[in-house]
């Protein structure tokens, strides 16, 4: 490989030189990513997980809630949405909390969001934030319409 300095002279990089670089970049590369995936696991106690709520009965919207637990004062949460084939991300109404204080166990938090208008049967993206950054991504498909047939076991 040839390098133009300058002056208008030509130096010949090595292969060795060349594959030095290459491995430092992928080197730091890794450790970048490796200490953002840390920063968001740090970020939880348990990390976030789907229900289906608390909806008795199908409905022509359907809802997800998305639940994870943290220390207290993490600082700032919000979570966003966006269904199968939509590519604007929805903020949730509000994120809840209430307090863990059980003997023998961490005082904690236990945080909640609803995504909340979303079709039956679709997938849904969701992200949760922490001071405005995405720590956690997920998707999971809200319950099948009324009228999609559907099969059990029942052991």
């Amino acid at each position: 490989m040839n390098v133009e300095l300058n002056s208008g002279e030509s130096n010949e990089l090595t292969r060795r030189e060349l594959l030095l670089s290459t491995a430092a970049g992928a080197i730091a590369m890794q450790q970048l990513t490796a200490s953002a995936a840390a920063a968001s696991e740090s970020a939880f106690i348990v990390r976030p997980y789907v229900q289906l709520g608390d909806s008795a009965h199908h409905v022509r919207e359907e809802a997800l809630t998305v639940m994870w637990h943290a220390a207290p004062s993490r600082g700032n949460w919000s979570v966003e949405f966006r269904s199968q084939g939509n590519a604007n991300w929805i903020q949730t109404a509000g994120v809840f909390r209430s307090t863990v204080a059980v003997k023998d166990i961490p005082e904690h938090e236990v945080f909640q969001a609803v995504l909340h208008p979303l079709t039956p049967g679709v997938l849904a993206e969701y992200r949760v934030l922490l001071n405005g950054s995405a720590v956690f991504s997920g998707a999971a498909t809200s319950r099948a319409p009324i009228e999609k047939p559907f099969r059990c076991v029942v052991m």
